[in-house]
C-alpha cells in the first residue's frame, strides 16, 4: 500500500529513476517528453514522462536509508519493476576517483535501523541489485565519455562519522565508495523481488585529494542522465 504515493495508480511508470538532488532531477526531467507532474506532497516529487517512446518516472527519494526504503515501496505498490537510482558518493579506492561513475554491485551496511524493523529479527540480509540491469548500466556508461568502476559500497547512516578513519577502513576492506542510502534500494529490489541498479558520481576522493568542480559535476551529470535513460529505455 502507497503511503506518500497513495493514490497515484497509474501514475507510475514500470521505469523509475530516482534521485537524492532537485538539480539532478531537473537534469533527468528535461530530457523527457510528455512530462506530467505526480506528486509534490512532503516534498517527494514525482513525475512521468516519455523518453524513447517508453514511460519513465522520476522520484525524489529524501536523504536516508529510512526515506529511501519508504518511497521505493510506494514506487513498487504502484507498479514499478525497474528502479534506478542516479546519485553521488565520496570515493575511497583509486578505482573511484573524483569524476568516476560508480555501479555497485551490492552494498554493506550497518545491521539494525530500517533493515531490522522491516524483517523482524537481526540478521545481514543481502542489499545487492539485479545484474542484467547493473550490466546494461555498465554497457551504456561505456559508450560515454565517463569512466566506469564497478564494486562494492558502504551505505552509512551519518555522514558526520566520515572521518578519515572511517573512509581508510571502508578502503581497506575494498569498498569502492560511501554513501548515504544506496543500501535500502537493493535491499528492497531484492526482498521484493524487482529490478534495482544505481550509479553514483564520485564528487570528491580524500584518499586521493581530487575533487570535481561544479561545472564538471554537471556536465558529466547530464552524461550519466542520458546514459541510464538509455539503459531503461533497452528492457
Amino acid at each position: 500500500m502507497a503511503i506518500i504515493l497513495s493514490g497515484k495508480e497509474g501514475k507510475i511508470a514500470e521505469r523509475v529513476i530516482i534521485v537524492g538532488n532537485l538539480g539532478r532531477m531537473k537534469t533527468i526531467t528535461s530530457m523527457l517528453n510528455e512530462l506530467e507532474t505526480v506528486n509534490e506532497f512532503a516534498g517527494y516529487y514525482t513525475y512521468t514522462g516519455k523518453y524513447n517512446g517508453k514511460r519513465i518516472t522520476v522520484n525524489f527519494h529524501g536523504i536516508g536509508n529510512s526515506s529511501l526504503a519508504l518511497i521505493t515501496n510506494d514506487l513498487i505498490s504502484l507498479g514499478a519493476k525497474y528502479i534506478v537510482r542516479f546519485g553521488s558518493a565520496t570515493g575511497v579506492s583509486d578505482k573511484a576517483d573524483a569524476g568516476t561513475a560508480v555501479v555497485p554491485i551490492g552494498y554493506s551496511y550497518n545491521i539494525g535501523g530500517f533493515a531490522l524493523q522491516e524483517l523482524g529479527e537481526m540478521i545481514n540480509f543481502a542489499a545487492t541489485g539485479n545484474l542484467d540491469l547493473i550490466n546494461l548500466l555498465v554497457d551504456s556508461l561505456k559508450k560515454s565519455e565517463v569512466k566506469v568502476a564497478t564494486g562494492n559500497m558502504f551505505t552509512s547512516d551519518s555522514i558526520h562519522s566520515h572521518d578519515e578513519k572511517f573512509l581508510q577502513k571502508w578502503r581497506s576492506l575494498n569498498h569502492l565508495a560511501v554513501d548515504l542510502e544506496g543500501a535500502a534500494l537493493y535491499f528492497e529490489g531484492a526482498r521484493h523481488g524487482i529490478s534495482t541498479g544505481a550509479v553514483h558520481l564520485i564528487y570528491r576522493n580524500p584518499m586521493t585529494g581530487k575533487s570535481m568542480s561544479q561545472a564538471d559535476i554537471e556536465r558529466t551529470e547530464k552524461e550519466i542522465s542520458k546514459s541510464i535513460l538509455d539503459a531503461l529505455t533497452k528492457l
